[in-house]
C-alpha cells in the first residue's frame, strides 16, 4: 500500500486539491459577491488578465532562451508556442478556479466602502423576490442570489429587523476589494 501510494503521490495530492477547490473553494467565494459582478469581472477583466500573464511568462522564457545564447529560430518559436498554448489552455480549463482565486485575493485589502440603495419588488404568484438598485444596474433575485439573500436575511434576523416585504428600501453596505470588486463581508 505504501509503495502504491509512493508511486501515485503526485497523482493523489493533485486530485485532492482539485477535489478542494471545485467542491469547497470555488462554491465558498461566490457567497461574497453578487453574480452580476463576478460576470462583470469575468467579460471585463478575466481574459485581459490571462494576456499579461502569458506576456510575463513569454517575457521571461525568452529571457531565459536568449540567456543560454541559443540563436537558432526554430529552438525559440517552438517553446513559446508551447507555452502559450498549454496557458490558454489552463485559463480555459481552470477559469472558476482561476475566478474564485482572484476573488479571494480581491477581499485582503479593503480600498473603500460603498453603500448600494435597493428597492424590493416581490412577485407572490411564483415567490420570485427581486432587489433593484436605483440606477437599475444592479439587481438582486432569489433565483440567482439565494445565498447573498439569505445572508442577508440572517443579518436581518440577528438586528432584529422587520421583515422585507414590497417596496421597502434596503440599503446595503458593500466593500470595494484590492481589484475593485465590491463584496459583502457580513
Amino acid at each position: 500500500m505504501k509503495r502504491l501510494f509512493m508511486k501515485y503521490k503526485d497523482n493523489i495530492i493533485y486530485i485532492i486539491v482539485m477535489t478542494f477547490l471545485l467542491f469547497y473553494f470555488e462554491p465558498s467565494q461566490k457567497k461574497f459577491y453578487l453574480k452580476n459582478d463576478i460576470d462583470n469581472f469575468e467579460s471585463d477583466y478575466y481574459w485581459k488578465m490571462i494576456f499579461v500573464i502569458i506576456i510575463l511568462i513569454l517575457l521571461f522564457l525568452s529571457w531565459r532562451i536568449l540567456k543560454v545564447k541559443e540563436n537558432k529560430i526554430k529552438s525559440l518559436l517552438f517553446p513559446l508556442l508551447n507555452v502559450t498554448f498549454y496557458s490558454l489552455f489552463i485559463a480555459f480549463i481552470l477559469q472558476n478556479i482561476i475566478i474564485s482565486i482572484v476573488l479571494f485575493t480581491n477581499r485582503f485589502i479593503d480600498r473603500s466602502q460603498t453603500q448600494m440603495i435597493y428597492k424590493v419588488e416581490y412577485y407572490k404568484a411564483n415567490n420570485y423576490l427581486k432587489i433593484i438598485n436605483e440606477k437599475k444596474s444592479d439587481t438582486i433575485n432569489n433565483v440567482l442570489e439565494e445565498e447573498f439573500l439569505n445572508r442577508l436575511e440572517n443579518l436581518r434576523i440577528k438586528k432584529k429587523l422587520k421583515s422585507i416585504i414590497k417596496s421597502d428600501t434596503i440599503h446595503i453596505k458593500f466593500k470595494n476589494g484590492l481589484y475593485g470588486i465590491k463584496y459583502k463581508n457580513d
